[in-house]
């Protein structure tokens, strides 16, 4: 019974069932057992998230090594076998969950896990943490389905932007194009698709041509003739 106690105090939470929250914590145990490099913890990351594991592979690996830093205490972990997790292990999900939507509320929880007052930059790492989940389509890895539905609603109207951005542009570069193709002059191709593209005719001065080609034959008035 004692024992039972023990490992109640020192485990009080079940291991999650959802397969991002698994690979979350996968990587905080492997992390700080074997080091930010351990290929374990890399092959997980490839597995789960795909072509795409290489964002938030590394900023888990800033957010453990800023953790480890920053920390005022030791921060308990279990095993990586472990059916169960710490409190730490715990709060550590938690603030990656509310990162994105709710910093405030990450804020305190990172802060009372890390045993600072400010744990500003490690929030900063926890959030584009919480995006590079996002944006792997594991949106910041909780279950709400009201938060996914607003992420792809901001996704969809930032889609439409950029394709109105693109319109407008090729409209102005048409127009441009219209105007000093029409005259018959040559068209000097322009960087910015933005920015009218000038005749090379325009800058056949007497001066010019004669100091860049001093071996071409006639006088001045010849050479500015053609």
């Amino acid at each position: 019974m004692q024992v039972a106690q023990r490992f109640a105090h020192a485990l009080p939470h079940t291991a999650p069932t959802n397969d991002t929250r698994r690979t979350i914590l996968f990587a905080m145990r492997q992390m700080g057992a074997k080091g930010l490099d351990d290929a374990a913890t890399a092959h997980a990351f490839m597995t789960h998230f795909g072509k795409d594991f290489r964002r938030p592979l590394t900023l888990m690996r800033t957010l453990m090594l800023e953790m480890s830093r920053g920390a005022a205490g030791p921060i308990t972990i279990a095993p990586w076998c472990c059916r169960r997790m710490t409190a730490q292990e715990a709060t550590l999900i938690a603030v990656i969950e509310r990162a994105g939507d709710n910093p405030c509320a990450a804020a305190l929880l990172l802060a009372d896990l890390m045993g600072v007052r400010d744990a500003g930059p490690t929030l900063s790492t926890a959030q584009a943490l919480a995006f590079a989940l996002a944006d792997c389509g594991r949106p910041r890895i909780g279950t709400d389905p009201a938060l996914s539905v607003r992420f792809e609603r901001s996704r969809e109207t930032l889609g439409r932007c950029l394709d109105q951005v693109s319109r407008l542009r090729s409209k102005r570069t048409e127009r441009w194009i219209g105007v000093y193709g029409s005259a018959g002059a040559s068209v000097r191709g322009s960087p910015c698709p933005c920015v009218p593209a000038l005749p090379i005719d325009a800058s056949t001065s007497p001066d010019r041509i004669i100091s860049q080609n001093r071996m071409m034959p006639g006088n001045a008035s010849t050479v500015v003739s053609r």
